[in-house]
């Protein structure tokens, strides 16, 4: 995904612009317009809605481009969400409005900053019970839950490893997410 330059805005500047064209996002006030993904972020979307959906049928699960008020001045379009039957989330005809119990981004080379430092200290703030990082370059999962307020990493998985979600009480397979995607980018050892 293709980051473009950010603006000072509100509430009303999301809701007046062109949301056609790509990701638009109101993060503490700025207004954040990315183009068009990769195929790669593209195949991460499906497949994690597709397992989100496969093994919690209850309530709905989302993708951008739609946004989440969240709180004043922040509008984010998370990559993948969730929203429980019980969460009393509501919508309007352009956002849905309230806390989804679980938010997976897909970073980028281009959105790094803003999923690992911006949306992590949001989605903590306000109460997401839980965040899934999925690096669509290295193919490494991080996920955190919501402890007393803060986020505590539960792990960080690598493309063909498993792990249990706290929130989900479900084993999640992170095969069904990467198989046959190109390879992944190589990490020197540290």
């Amino acid at each position: 995904m293709t980051a473009q330059p950010s603006i000072k805005a509100g509430e009303q500047a999301w809701l007046d612009h062109d949301h056609e064209t790509g990701y638009v996002e109101l993060i503490g006030g700025e207004l954040i317009v990315a183009g068009g993904s990769t195929p790669t972020h593209q195949r991460m979307v499906s497949r994690y809605a597709g397992l989100m959906n496969r093994i919690k049928p209850d309530g709905e699960v989302f993708i951008a481009p739609l946004g989440v008020k969240l709180a004043d001045d922040y509008i984010p379009e998370p990559d993948v969400f969730w929203v429980s039957a019980a969460n009393p989330m509501q919508e309007d005809e352009r956002r849905l409005i309230g806390i989804p119990d679980l938010i997976i981004e897909i970073a980028s080379s281009t959105s790094q900053r803003r999923d690992r430092f911006d949306k992590f200290r949001l989605y903590e703030r306000v109460g997401v019970k839980e965040y899934w990082i999925s690096d669509s370059e290295t193919y490494i999962t991080e996920i955190y839950a919501l402890e007393n307020g803060k986020y505590a990493l539960v792990g960080k998985y690598a493309p063909e490893e498993s792990f249990e979600s706290p929130l989900l009480r479900q084993t999640i397979d992170l095969k069904a997410v990467f198989a046959a995607l190109p390879p992944p980018v190589q990490l020197p050892d540290l």
